[in-house]
């Protein structure tokens, strides 16, 4: 196998050649798809503005949230008795269940320790949501009139900053730590924020179609 670069016969491989072409292809996909998820972030922002919609849920389970970003909340698992084959009347029992383990039947909500303390097995929650991403905008308890006051919104604010990161991608050293000689040379570090707000918005949308 010949070590001469066929581009220029008088200069042999350094072996960075092929990660260059390598890093370029990636900067190529990251453009393109660059404009798609920035619109998605713009549609993201106006989700936030625009009037949501309402559905009922039922509370059956509880538990303290352990995660990072909401240490202090409860995680409320609710079923959902108007979605579609989620209730089927049992005529020798007598009554209408509600079957949890069933597709799209069941999820769960995230809430304040406070609201999440008054709530009891059965009870209905009116949740409202983003119209074209689903986020949970606001959960009311109508039997008392309670809101959940802490439900977060800036998680939609944080994904509309971080749809924007693609941008960066249009710049002309976009990846390059260094130039010389007249050739630039890429890391893949500087690469990835770009390539996480683009995976992280695939999931979004899919999450949205799949009806997450």
């Amino acid at each position: 196998m010949t070590t001469r670069d066929p581009r220029n016969r008088g200069r042999r491989y350094d072996g960075a050649l092929g990660q260059r072409q390598f890093a370029r292809w990636i900067i190529r996909g990251i453009r393109t798809l660059a404009v798609p998820t920035v619109v998605l972030s713009l549609l993201l922002a106006a989700d936030a503005v625009l009037p949501g919609t309402t559905e009922q849920g039922l509370v059956y389970r509880r538990a303290v949230n352990a995660q990072w970003m909401a240490p202090n909340g409860i995680d409320v698992s609710v079923g959902w008795p108007n979605r579609p084959d989620c209730l089927e009347q049992r005529e020798d029992a007598g009554q209408t269940l509600l079957f949890t383990t069933r597709p799209g039947c069941a999820g769960t909500l995230s809430v304040s320790t406070a609201f999440g303390r008054r709530l009891a097995g059965n009870d209905t929650l009116r949740v409202v949501r983003t119209p074209l991403f689903g986020q949970v905008r606001a959960v009311h308890r109508p039997t008392d009139g309670h809101t959940d006051a802490w439900y977060p919104l800036w998680d939609l604010g944080l994904y509309v900053v971080i749809g924007l990161v693609p941008l960066l991608s249009l710049g002309r050293d976009f990846g390059v730590y260094d130039t010389r000689n007249g050739i630039s040379r890429y890391h893949f570090a500087y690469l990835l924020p770009a390539l996480a707000a683009e995976a992280l918005y695939a999931w979004l949308l899919l999450r949205a179609v799949g009806g997450g």
